[in-house]
Formats: structure tokens, sequence, C-alpha cells
């Protein structure tokens, strides 16, 4: 009787949750996601995520019904001219008006110009009175409910999504964690030695990506702790991945290319670290509570670092830090530069003190 009191009382608006960013963004997103499943019901939320993020969302618990859009190729002004982004915005139109929205949720901040076009284009197409978000800089546009996006400034991303998640009414979560719910345990592709540390580097832009020789010093610094090592990355990256397993040695392995986003989260959540740019698999890392080393550069640390104990993660900065957004990009890659491949050495070394472990 309770729970059916419980039911009853929810809610009845149906919601649109898009959350059109990258692998990492969704995991970040999740608790934020999974919040508001709870408060208006499983059967009254649908998550719209980007092609690329559909296979992890069962992995992080999320029960709401799924739908895809290929933000990127829809961005306006494209979707004015281009015939294929047209088609694929009127697709989303039709999958979202046979869902019948009541409130559309971008959790995602807007961090352009541009993207405040695209996002408001996207909005105007799909007809829902009633829209929710982080707003342009100091404004709630393009919504009708919102907060600023400069009201979330210094908190995590984690907390920014969550925030967001209020204004519909929805209740505070007090310790927002992102966690993987696995029903069965992925399948890996390979056996690996145990124990075995990850290395990832690859990263969304090149830019963002620290020197590949200096990911194959680590590694064969590392070679005398008895490890696997193990190289990560994409398709595009297996030509990177697997020199860097080269000159690492015959207990480097790589596996660029070669899994799947239920793999990946398989092969990080059985490592005893990661050491990887600033990322995807750094996020899945951190949601599978593995130690973390994240290489950052100059790019803002309090919103993105690992979700991790400060006890589980290191995030390693360099030097040419610039508050101005357009010459950090610029500067970050010789900032990336300057951090040497001792100061990683290090940085694993404390984490395995802080854990208690030996290699």
């Amino acid at each position: 009787m309770i729970n059916m009191l419980v039911e009853n009382s929810r809610p009845s608006e149906r919601i649109l949750i898009l959350m059109l960013a990258g692998i990492g963004d969704l995991v970040l997103a999740s608790p934020a996601v999974k919040s508001i499943e709870q408060h208006f019901g499983v059967g009254n939320t649908l998550l719209a995520v980007v092609p690329r993020a559909l296979p992890i969302v069962p992995l992080l618990g999320i029960r709401s019904q799924v739908i895809t859009l290929d933000l990127n190729r829809v961005r306006w002004p494209r979707s004015l001219f281009s015939r294929a982004s047209r088609m694929i915005i009127s697709t989303f139109e039709r999958d979202v008006a046979t869902y019948s929205p009541d409130i559309v949720v971008n959790l995602h901040e807007i961090g352009s110009l541009r993207g405040l076009l695209s996002v408001w284009f996207l909005l105007r197409n799909l007809r829902v009175g009633n829209s929710v978000g982080r707003g342009y800089r100091n404004t709630i546009l393009p919504y009708t409910r919102g907060m600023p996006e400069q009201s979330m400034a210094g908190n995590h991303n984690v907390i920014r999504y969550c925030r967001t998640a209020t204004v519909m009414g929805v209740p505070p979560l007090k310790a927002p964690a992102p966690e993987f719910v696995f029903k069965s345990t992925p399948e890996g592709p390979v056996i690996l030695p145990q124990p075995y540390l990850c290395i990832n580097p690859g990263g969304y832009t090149s830019w963002k990506r620290w020197p590949a020789s200096r990911f194959a010093d680590v590694g064969r610094a590392l070679l005398d702790q008895k490890l696997g090592i193990v190289i990560l990355g994409s398709a595009s990256e297996v030509a990177t991945s697997r020199k860097i397993a080269e000159i690492i040695g015959p207990r480097a392995f790589s596996l660029a290319g070669e899994l799947d986003l239920p793999g990946l989260v398989k092969i990080i959540s059985g490592a005893e670290m990661l050491i990887t740019n600033n990322s995807g698999p750094m996020h899945i890392a951190a949601a599978a509570g593995v130690p973390t080393i994240a290489l950052f550069g100059n790019l803002p640390v309090r919103t993105l670092h690992p979700w991790l104990p400060e006890t589980r993660y290191r995030v390693l900065s360099g030097s040419l830090k610039v508050p101005n957004a357009v010459l950090r990009n610029i500067l970050l890659p010789l900032s990336l530069r300057s951090i040497s491949t001792a100061r990683v050495l290090s940085a694993v070394q404390e984490l395995k003190s802080e854990q208690g472990k030996t290699f």
C-alpha cells in the first residue's frame, strides 16, 4: 500500500532528457538522470544520447527509454543547409512527438554562441512548451526555466548536472556518484596477466593528448613492477597505441580498436590504475573506482577531475595557465608538454602508497 501511494504521488509530466555530449559526460550526468527517473518514474522519462554513448547507458543503471541524435551532424547552421541534417532532425522530431513530452531538460552546458543557436533551433523544432537547462553565460537562454551557467562557477560537472535537475523539483542528491551497475559482467576480449595497468594515450582531439613517446617512457619505467600494461585507444588510434606497446616491451598489449564500449568498461574496471589524458576512459575509471592519473595541462580541474576520493586520483597540470578559454586551448599542447615523465611516475608511486598496494 505504501509503495502504491509513493508511485501515485509522482509528478505526471513526461520528461525528455537531452544528454547529447560524449561518453564521459554521460557517465558524469548519470546520477542526475537516475534522480529524474526516480522522481518522475522510469515510464515517464525518455533519454536522448549521441549514438556512440548508447552501449554504456544500461551499464550505468539508467532505465529510461533511449533514443539517439548525433548533435555534431545537425549543429546550426548546418541544419539549415544540409539535406542530411534536416532528415536527421526530422526523424528525431518524429520519435520525440510519438513520446509527447511535457518538459525538455538539457543537462549539458552551452559553451558557445553556436551551441546556443543549435540548442535553440532544436528546441524550436521539438515544439515542447516547457524547457529547462543551464542558460548561456549569465542568462537562462534558450530555456523557459533554468539557471545561468555562470551561477555554477566552481562546481564539478556532476554537481552541475544534478543542480539542473532540481529546477524541475527533483530532490538534490546528498552524495551523487556515477557508478556501474552490472546485471552481468561484460566479457573482455582477451585474458590479461594480473595485475595490469592501463594507459590511455588518446583523446577526443589531438591537442588534448600528452605526447605518445612519453606514455611509452612511462610504460618502460614501470616494467620492473611486474605489471601487464594495456594500451587503450579507438580505431583511429591503433597505430599509435601499437607503437607504444612495441616500445614498452613484451608485457605490453595494445587493445586499441578491439574493444566495444562494454569491453572497454570491463578492461578498465579490472585495472590496478589508469594513466590517461582528460577523456571518456578517465571518467569510466572513476565510476569503476579505479585509481587514476589524469594529464590535464591547463584545462580546468575543479569542473572535470575524476569523481573519486582525493586519495584515489592525481591530476597533473602544466604551465602556461591562462583564464581566457581561447588562449587556453591554443596553449594546451605546450602546457601538456611541460608535464614531465618523472612527474607522472612520481604520481604513480604516490597513489600506490596511498592504496597500500605493491605492483
